[in-house]
């Protein structure tokens, strides 16, 4: 394809890339000539003929799920002040009367320090919004320092 200072020779086409320099067409001209449509109406016919492959969610299961459960609720029997009461390592929030998941939260993530995982003194209590700003947003910083 190259810009030519004459533009295709159909009427009303001002495209200057001429394919076919026999006929002076440019493109899609010359594929209406071939296919008897345009390339894109080609790809988009195709497409709609395809079967779409539905892409499989990715789940992460733990290989040891019970461990892990059993590790928290250990952690968290053990950490419980005279009042019955829990608190979030890093902020004075009370944390309520069930465990949940993000009330737990590691000092480096599962997948950065693995032997880790199971530690309990490696594992910190804490509220949802310190579980999240802990373990995702400052992932990148963590990453940074193991560097």
């Amino acid at each position: 394809m190259k810009y030519e200072d004459r533009p295709c020779s159909i009427e009303n086409c001002d495209c200057h890339y001429i394919v076919n320099r026999t006929k002076w067409l440019c493109d899609d001209h010359n594929q209406i000539r071939i296919h008897g449509v345009t390339r894109r109406e080609r790809l988009l016919e195709k497409q709609r003929l395809t079967p779409k492959k539905k892409k499989k969610a990715y789940i992460y299961k733990p290989k040891n799920p019970g461990k892990m459960k059993a590790l928290f609720l250990e952690i968290w029997e053990e950490r419980v002040d005279e009042d019955g009461n829990r608190w979030c390592t890093f902020c004075p929030d009370k944390l309520g009367h069930e465990p949940k998941a993000y009330n737990f939260s590691h000092r480096k993530g599962k997948l950065v320090k693995p032997s880790w995982k199971y530690r309990k003194d490696k594992i910190d209590l804490s509220c949802e919004e310190c579980h999240t700003e802990h373990e995702f947003v400052s992932l990148q910083n963590r990453k940074k320092n193991l560097k």
